[in-house]
């Protein structure tokens, strides 16, 4: 994986030449942009077969100049058109500018979510538990299985994240017995 802030061309290009080597399987990259077309030079870069969209906001605005920039970049559409027709985009349910793009895409795609009842995710949270130091929640998938997690983050963010790496870990064959473990 890429190391924390290293989310630019610089920061990614690094890790490709400095840390990955034949006996990785999977490479996992943040990406970061500050202009349109910035998503799309690090996908020509890594070539992603699963892509994840967390969640966008107006945050970074007055970079980009124009929602339509943003939503390109940081919004993900770079990303969906960079992904091969037999990728996978993910999305989080929770957020109107991914639902958005869920809607315009014509790739595969999955989306997670805090509230099941919003949309028809693929995977959901429920019986959502938080302490000061850790979160609790029961994760439950169309398939009809669930598993309960416990993660020691704070916050309902990081239930959101923790759903994508699990709907991800389990695109990729691992149990949510396995990824509990893991978690």
């Amino acid at each position: 994986k890429t190391k924390e802030h290293q989310n630019s061309e610089m920061g990614i290009a690094k890790c490709i030449l400095k840390n990955l080597n034949e006996n990785h399987e999977i490479f996992v990259v943040e990406m970061g942009s500050y202009k349109k077309g910035g998503i799309r030079l690090l996908c020509d870069m890594v070539k992603p077969q699963i892509g994840i969209v967390t969640g966008v906001n107006e945050q970074h605005l007055s970079l980009f100049g124009s929602l339509e920039n943003l939503l390109s970049a940081e919004g993900g559409q770079e990303l969906a058109k960079a992904l091969p027709e037999s990728g996978l985009l993910v999305l989080n349910g929770d957020n109107k500018y991914c639902l958005d793009l869920y809607k315009k895409t014509n790739k595969p795609k999955k989306t997670y979510s805090l509230n099941r009842e919003k949309i028809n995710s693929d995977i959901w949270a429920e019986d959502i538990h938080f302490d000061r130091d850790s979160v609790s929640f029961v994760t439950a998938d169309k398939r009809k299985e669930s598993f309960r997690f416990k993660a020691n983050v704070p916050g309902k963010q990081n239930i959101q994240n923790l759903l994508a790496a699990i709907l991800v870990a389990g695109e990729l064959g691992i149990g949510f017995a396995e990824i509990s473990r893991a978690v």
